[in-house]
């Protein structure tokens, strides 16, 4: 059945999830819309919304993520409606939900701009990628939230977006955004962007809107006639220290920052008139020189390959401009194809990163640029997969969870987990479903043991208590296994309902692999995605490679038996009766015939 969730809510945004019933992709769908109209259950268009998402040519997750940025106010409940249009052309209704933003009330902070500076020379053409470097300053003495820049056009299009963490008090950093010029931005010469900062964190409220808003104008170059027309054709890349052929260079693609890259750039002439000699330049965001190569002239349609050998010897995205410098620019038929711009993360290509670099705004572009890569999300995901092993194998798994990062990172391997297609419903011929679990899900699987973060003993838990929910004892049954197994308690993380644990009837955290709490990858409150990730890979795989899964028939009477043991036993009634209680949960009916297993 499909549905919208809202969550994450801030003073003006929130996030949205979308279930559909079949794939998102271009077979099943067009696009999907969120808009605050009810246009009943289905509609031939969506004139009004607030948030859209194509489906992608090909895929199988059933779940469309995202963000809506705009049109919402501090304090007020909204009704939003999930529109999806089919392959047919109309649009149907996927889900609605309800939720209400966070008021002024919270945590004022004072993020506003200092400078606002665009660093690309002159002149600016179209098709240009310009780069604004926009300085933001902490005006309050306290710390504020983690924060984001967004730069948009005329018409409010958001173009460029950079992440960045909390400022602490009178601090100051800055943020890089990479626009690019289009047509159809010019009025009257020029382009006008506006950039906005904006609090990535909830419960946090802006004490001064008057500086956290910049307008910019960009005038835009006429262009000539000429004779000639140099073109970047292609960029292919290799390492000098290996034997390997060259590769294409793709954007957001990571490359070794301690290596000696070698790039090839092909340069042509497309036209009927020779060339004057030129040369072929990179330079890196800031815009130093990094290696030219002077070349002669091209004769008319022909072309020749340009070498430039580029090392950084520090860790980071850059945003590499390839340019060719004719001798004489004024007869350059199309200056504008003489740039290519490519974003490049230099990193350790082996893994092992220092853990306190884990989960932090740098390591998570490094891992959205790799997810929109060939590499893609399940790429993305075993790369943090490597790195969480790496910590945990170097011993820092314990400092780790208790960093401010660590939430940053299980939020985006959860969303990895959901968009790498490694589970997925295939739909059978007939309109039946089935439910696919690859193998190479099982290290993922497993990984969630290093996930879950949990106290130690259930007097620490009980102590934080407005952290944790205790789950009702037919949601415990799986845990209840063996002698004593009846007295065992679970319970889950708020909020999330991503962190699980349980306890003895002594108190003390169950870790065996038959009864032991694992981390989800989906809460139980979404029963569809919870038994898709987390309860039918633990009937294929168990809760650790020491034990094997029994399937959900076994697992299932397993559970059923835990239940009756429980029931006829008044003293683990009584202990879960007793901590019942704190929790606000229900008191056991011993009237009513003994519950079927609820697992989810």
């Amino acid at each position: 059945m499909s549905y919208l969730e809202l969550s994450n809510e801030t003073t003006n945004s929130c996030d949205y999830k979308v279930y559909l019933s079949s794939p998102f992709n271009r077979d099943n769908y067009t696009q999907i819309r969120i808009t605050s109209t009810d246009y009943g259950k289905s509609a031939s268009s969506i004139s009004r919304y607030v948030a859209y998402k194509d489906a992608p040519n090909s895929g199988t997750s059933h779940y469309v993520l995202g963000a809506i940025d705009d049109g919402m106010s501090a304090g007020r409940t909204y009704t939003l409606y999930a529109y999806a249009q089919a392959a047919n052309g109309t649009w149907y209704l996927a889900g609605e939900d309800t939720i209400t933003t966070l008021d002024n009330s919270g945590t004022k902070y004072d993020y506003g701009f200092r400078s606002v500076e665009i660093t690309t020379g002159e002149p600016y053409n179209i098709g240009d990628e310009i780069r604004i470097v926009a300085n933001v300053k902490n005006y309050k003495s306290s710390a504020g939230p983690d924060y984001k820049v967004e730069v948009r056009d005329k018409d409010g299009t958001l173009l460029d977006r950079d992440y960045e963490n909390a400022l602490d008090g009178k601090d100051t950093h800055n943020a890089y955004l990479y626009p690019v010029l289009e047509q159809d931005q010019v009025e009257d010469g020029y382009i006008e962007y506006t950039l906005h900062i904006k609090a990535d964190e909830p419960g946090w409220s802006e004490a001064d809107n008057s500086d956290n808003k910049e307008t910019i104008r960009i005038k835009i170059q006429n262009g000539s006639s000429s004779n000639y027309n140099l073109e970047i054709e292609k960029i292919l890349y290799k390492y000098t220290d290996e034997s390997e052929s060259y590769a294409d260079l793709e954007n957001n693609m990571v490359l070794g920052y301690d290596k000696r890259i070698k790039f090839k750039v092909i340069v042509k002439n497309s036209t009927d008139s020779a060339s004057p000699d030129y040369t072929v330049v990179v330079y890196d965001e800031n815009g130093s020189k990094l290696d030219e190569d002077s070349e002669p002239y091209l004769d008319p349609k022909d072309q020749t390959n340009a070498y430039l050998y580029v090392t950084m010897d520090k860790r980071g995205t850059q945003r590499l401009k390839f340019v060719v410098e004719p001798a004489d620019k004024s007869e350059d038929k199309n200056p504008g194809d003489n740039v290519v711009y490519k974003t490049i993360n230099f990193d350790n290509i082996g893994g092992g990163y220092d853990w306190t670099y884990l989960g932090t705004a740098s390591y998570l572009n490094v891992v959205a640029s790799l997810e929109n890569s060939s590499s893609g999300a399940k790429g993305a995901l075993n790369w943090m997969l490597n790195d969480l092993k790496t910590c945990n194998s170097d011993g820092h798994l314990a400092e780790f969870k208790e960093s401010r990062y660590f939430n940053n990172y299980c939020k985006k391997f959860n969303e990895l987990v959901l968009n790498s297609n490694l589970v997925y419903k295939l739909l059978l011929p007939g309109g039946t479903k089935t439910l696919i679990i690859t193998n190479e899900f099982e290290e993922i699987h497993y990984a969630r043991n290093l996930l879950n973060r949990v106290p130690e003993s259930l007097d620490r838990l009980v102590a934080e208590k407005e952290n944790w929910e205790m789950l009702p004892y037919t949601k415990a049954a799986f845990h209840m296994n063996g002698d004593n197994g009846e007295f065992n308690l679970k319970f889950v993380s708020k909020n999330s309902q991503h962190h699980e644990a349980v306890y003895d009837k002594n108190g003390r955290l169950v870790t065996s692999a038959l009864n032991m709490g694992t981390y989800n990858y989906v809460g139980p409150d979404d029963a569809d995605g919870h038994i898709m990730y987390d309860v039918e890979t633990y009937y294929k795989w168990g809760n650790t490679a020491d034990i094997e899964g029994k399937g959900s028939t076994a697992e299932l009477a397993a559970a059923g038996y835990n239940i009756i043991k429980f029931m006829k036993n008044e003293l683990a009634k009584n202990h879960y009766i007793s901590y019942g209680e704190k929790f606000g949960l229900p008191h056991i009916d011993d009237t009513e015939e003994i519950p079927h297993v609820n697992p989810w």
